[in-house]
């Protein structure tokens, strides 16, 4: 229901948020959307009984946001920066990667909480994911613009 919930929220919130990200621009989104995720995370790490109804319908906000940063920007890029004949080989490649990742991630994940704590493999994850973001000073600026409506979808 959560989840359920949290795409009932981007799936409205999508042509507002894209007409934002027309204003906003494609490459901040993608920097912001990395703070967003961190702190979509922390959210759930600070949860308990007495807060539970301020924080659930806090992360579904904040993952909304998230996926609007992240996801319409990487899409446009995406398209953007590969091309058209190799396409097919960099997905591979990008499946290959998240593949081999969930190999080894609950491995290692499993051997720092046995070996350390939990908090210890939520600050490692979160220096991470936070690191991830760096690659987004990189992209170049994008011109594109998004104008669909609902009417037109």
């Amino acid at each position: 229901m959560y989840y359920g919930l949290g795409y009932f929220l981007y799936a409205i919130t999508l042509t507002i948020g894209a007409r934002f990200l027309n204003k906003f621009g494609f490459r901040k989104a993608l920097r912001t959307s990395v703070i967003l995720g961190v702190l979509f995370y922390v959210i759930f790490y600070f949860i308990d009984q007495g807060n539970l109804k301020y924080l659930i319908p806090f992360s579904l906000l904040t993952l909304a946001f998230y996926r609007l940063a992240y996801w319409l920007p990487y899409h446009v890029d995406f398209a953007k920066f590969t091309t058209k004949k190799d396409r097919g080989r960099q997905i591979s490649i990008i499946e290959a990667t998240r593949s081999v990742m969930k190999i080894f991630a609950p491995l290692i994940a499993g051997f720092i909480v046995s070996r350390f704590n939990f908090d210890a493999l939520f600050v490692l994850a979160m220096i991470l994911f936070s690191v991830s973001g760096i690659f987004y000073l990189t992209i170049p600026r994008t011109r594109e613009k998004f104008s669909w409506s609902w009417q037109e979808a």
